[in-house]
């Protein structure tokens, strides 16, 4: 549910990220103490201030137009709320199975005939062994 919450909350903010991502340039990782370009930082602190104008707007108000502070504000929000919150998305799919989505995806064709046996079939993909058991 929390996830959700966030979500609503940041997506609007995502047009920015893949705008850093499409400034971060794979050669810059390869200069010593530069991991991403000038571009690519501008990119992200906008990003980061997307986010925390959508999660703590009242902190980017007391801000005002302090550059310094400001910038503190995304970094805390980058670090307390926004990287940990893609930690958790991470954390949520990982153990996606793509094959078992595929065959629940093809047991919807038994919803148009009928309900139940959109359930059996979906329950003989998911679980089989405890389906058949309950049978």
């Amino acid at each position: 549910q929390t996830l959700l919450t966030t979500w609503e909350k940041l997506h609007v903010c995502m047009p920015r990220y893949a705008n850093f991502m499409a400034k971060c340039n794979r050669k810059d990782l390869k200069r010593p103490h530069v991991f991403m370009n000038e571009q690519a930082q501008a990119a992200l602190g906008e990003f980061y201030l997307c986010c925390a104008l959508r999660l703590r707007a009242d902190e980017v108000d007391a801000a005002g137009e302090d550059s310094a502070k400001l910038l503190d504000l995304a970094g805390q929000v980058a670090e307390q709320d926004v990287e940990p919150f893609f930690q958790d998305c991470r954390d949520f799919v990982a153990d996606y199975n793509e094959a078992l989505h595929r065959r629940l995806d093809d047991t919807t064709i038994w919803r148009e005939v009928e309900d139940g046996l959109f359930w059996h079939h979906s329950f003989e993909v998911a679980a089989a062994e405890a389906y058949r058991d309950l049978q």
